[in-house]
């Protein structure tokens, strides 16, 4: 119910803002959050065009997910059976005349190291391609993890990530962060308080004021 109303209030918005009809400039701005290699990844798409450009706009806030494509040297294969899940609502920006509407998807598809990837999809008769992104993670699976986890609020998931940081790097500060974003996300806020308490604690030990 939230989602239609969250889409209602964008056509709403959307047919509003009246402005002369401009030469299409709309852009896809891709962006890829990997996580562990065999878990789930967060894909966030940005739609960016003019207030005048209406039709693809809202082709766009209705549309289904755009197909997700690899890129190599000599093609840009189409990775069929590739699921893209919406993670929430579209978010709707206004800068001046230009509006952008972000997406957020959730996809469990295996996405290799240094890989390359971009978006295509056809709104309004206009078909749109985006930057490409390459797949670049951090050497610590659990952080890679953790940040997908907040991104798609799978708490019991980072509740998870955070104990077994805080068992294996009892003295870093990360472990308790995760678990304590994760039970904010519980409700648990006695709880959270103790353990952003004590991941402070450990930063300004770490690093005390000069």
């Amino acid at each position: 119910m939230l989602i239609v109303l969250r889409k209602c209030c964008l056509f709403f918005l959307l047919a509003c803002a009246v402005t002369p009809r401009i030469e299409a400039q709309t852009e896809l701005d891709f962006e890829i959050i990997p996580g562990d290699i065999l878990g789930s990844s967060v894909i966030q798409i940005a739609l960016r065009g003019h207030q005048g450009e209406l039709d693809i706009l809202k082709a766009w806030v209705a549309s289904e997910p755009p197909s997700l494509m690899e890129v190599s040297d000599n093609l840009d294969e189409l990775r069929k059976g590739l699921t893209m899940i919406p993670i929430s609502p579209p978010d709707v920006y206004l800068y001046a005349d230009v509006v952008s509407i972000n997406r957020s998807f959730r996809t469990e598809a295996v996405l290799p190291d240094n890989s390359k990837w971009k978006v295509r999809i056809e709104l309004a008769g206009v078909m749109l391609e985006s930057n490409t992104e390459t797949i670049i993670r951090s050497s610590e699976s659990l952080t890679n993890s953790a940040v997908v986890a907040i991104r798609i609020g799978d708490f019991e998931r980072l509740q998870e990530i955070g104990t077994t940081l805080i068992d294996r790097q009892p003295d870093q500060t990360h472990g308790y962060r995760y678990r304590g974003i994760a039970r904010l996300m519980q409700g648990k806020f006695g709880a959270a308080k103790e353990d952003i308490r004590v991941a402070r604690s450990i930063f300004y030990k770490t690093n005390p004021p000069v």
